[in-house]
């Protein structure tokens, strides 16, 4: 989502992609990786509530304890970690397809370009 000419040069079932308008693909390259992770954070916080009631807490107290802490290791890991070596490969695939022992330099240089962006 975060460069469409990109993915539609890359993968020919995306090639569509070239023939939007450009407002609509700005609309959706700045907007929408932003209103997934809303979406997501939306979503979450029941989730996480229903799982800790399955596994038994029953005191509003120690389900928000629990809730909390792993709600902020969800975000830390998912949000920040995750994102940011998905968008590095993504960036970097056809590289590290074409030479892929050199993956770990390929995404030594593409990490520190995704966090600046993050």
């Amino acid at each position: 989502l975060s460069n469409l000419e990109q993915l539609g040069n890359d993968y020919s079932f995306l090639s569509g992609v070239k023939d939007l308008p450009p407002a609509l693909v700005a609309i959706i390259e700045g907007f929408g990786p932003t209103v997934w992770r809303i979406v997501l954070m939306i979503l979450l916080k029941p989730i996480i509530y229903a799982l800790l009631k399955i596994t038994g807490f029953t005191e509003s107290s120690s389900m928000d304890l629990h809730f909390v802490g792993t709600y902020y290791m969800f975000l830390l890991v998912n949000i920040y970690f995750i994102t940011l070596v998905a968008s590095s490969i993504f960036g970097t695939i056809n590289d590290i397809i074409n030479d892929p022992i050199s993956i770990f330099q390929l995404l030594g240089e593409a990490i520190p370009a995704v966090a600046i962006e993050m």
